[in-house]
């Protein structure tokens, strides 16, 4: 009986080991997963960060374009102050654009 007894708590164990064996590497997987969908996010923060940044400098160069070239003008017609505000609006709304796929990325 002791035998008997023996064998099955030894099949039993013998079981409990591999269902834990295969446990733990499905939760390595899992983490695995995780780490790169994680090292995926960061990558597009970054990435956005870089554009962002990137087209705050392209506004700021076109605004200081745009105000040496307002300076240059001995006479401004009406139309050609709508242009130029006009553009500075765009360049401020694709910075918000980009600002807020920054924030929505994060």
């Amino acid at each position: 009986m002791d035998v008997a007894s023996d064998r099955v708590n030894w099949i039993q164990s013998s079981r409990l080991r591999l269902l834990k064996e295969m446990q733990e590497r499905r939760a390595l997987g899992e983490l695995s997963k995780k780490e790169a969908q994680r090292d995926v996010a960061a990558s597009a923060v970054q990435n956005a960060s870089r554009e962002l940044a990137m087209i705050q400098q392209h506004c700021s160069r076109k605004e200081a374009a745009l105000y040496q070239h307002l300076m240059s003008l001995d006479n401004l017609s009406s139309a050609a102050l709508d242009r130029h505000r006009l553009h500075t609006e765009q360049l401020a709304a694709e910075i918000n654009s980009r600002r807020q796929m920054l924030d929505d990325t994060q």
